[in-house]
């Protein structure tokens, strides 16, 4: 009987720690929105300056998108840590293999959206007022895509998720593409891209 009411008392201990832990997390979430987004918006001015420049980043404002980003990952990770301290092993298997995944995610997410804001910021922005990309938004879009794929592959890499023998294939072919288009275009359009520079 004793050994029945301890069972029972450690398994409501366990829902308990975990109901605490998901509503703990659900308010740190807002919170972490809260908090980035007043830094991103307020304190760097980030809405601002991209609506100074007129490039458009995402649908709506960035600041509130990253934010939104941040909150959800917060609640994922602690819905990870739930199932980590349910003392299921099958849940405690799961939530340390979520909690792992998510590190990953989080990383590639937040490398790509860094990567995103630099393509729209500085490459299209800058390349785009070229009289050629003008006329050939096509050719700006593919290498837009380039600089996509080549931080997502080292992003990769850098968390062991690729193949070497990939990776150096990859680089070199793409290396060699980007070095062409970079002097072909610093010969023909080295003067305007200073202009540019300069006006700025």
């Amino acid at each position: 009987m004793e050994t029945l009411f301890d069972q029972l008392l450690s398994v409501s201990q366990s829902i308990a720690i975990v109901i605490g832990i998901l509503i703990l997390g659900y308010f740190v979430g807002r919170l972490v929105k809260v908090i980035l987004k007043f830094i991103l918006k307020k304190v760097i001015g980030l809405d601002k300056l991209l609506e100074i420049k007129n490039v458009k980043v995402f649908r709506g404002e960035v600041s509130d998108t990253i934010a939104t980003i941040a909150k959800d990952f917060t609640y994922l990770i602690f819905i990870a840590y739930s199932l980590i301290y349910s003392k299921v092993d099958v849940l405690v298997t799961l939530g340390n293999i979520f909690l792992t995944v998510l590190s990953y995610i989080l990383t590639i997410v937040a490398i790509m959206i860094i990567v995103h804001l630099i393509v729209k910021v500085f490459l299209e922005d800058i390349l785009g007022k070229l009289s050629f990309f003008e006329s050939n938004r096509i050719f700006l879009s593919f290498i837009s895509a380039l600089v996509y794929i080549i931080a997502f592959i080292i992003t990769l890499d850098y968390l062991n998720l690729l193949s070497k023998a990939l990776l150096y294939i990859f680089l070199i072919f793409f290396g060699s593409f980007m070095i062409f288009i970079s002097v072909t275009l610093g010969v023909a359009y080295g003067e305007e891209v200073k202009g540019i520079i300069k006006k700025k």
